[in-house]
């Protein structure tokens, strides 16, 4: 199967980090081979990315939640909401780890479930 990911901002345009991906982001995408093509800085949110999604997942829900309903309250309640403080709250390392871990527990969500064989008669 075959999935892509896209990651908006919810205010990137006022963000405190307007930089490019974290170096800790891009170095556990490495260690997990996916590639980042180029340095990427946070892309704003809009209305047509939440109804062109699928799915929508928001890393920190103490954070997310709140600009979710005030931005985009339509969407509020239809987002997914993983428990992954920002760093300086939790090290880099245990993020990765909890994201990956949602990541993997996603992926099993969306497989297919295997098709069971029907018992043949003699």
């Amino acid at each position: 199967m075959e999935w892509r990911a896209e990651s908006r901002g919810i205010v990137a345009q006022w963000s405190h980090n307007p930089g490019p991906i974290s170096a800790y982001a891009a170095q556990g995408l490495a260690a997990r081979n996916i590639a980042v093509v180029a340095p990427r800085f946070p892309l704003q949110l809009t209305e047509q990315d939440l109804q062109n999604a699928a799915r929508i997942i928001a890393l920190y829900e103490r954070e997310h939640r709140p600009l979710l309903r005030e931005y985009f309250p339509q969407w509020t309640e239809r987002a997914e909401y993983w428990n992954v403080p920002d760093l300086g709250e939790m090290n880099a390392d245990d993020a990765l780890a909890l994201i990956e871990q949602n990541v993997r527990s996603l992926i099993q969500e969306l497989l297919p479930l295997p098709t069971l064989r029907q018992p043949t008669t003699p």
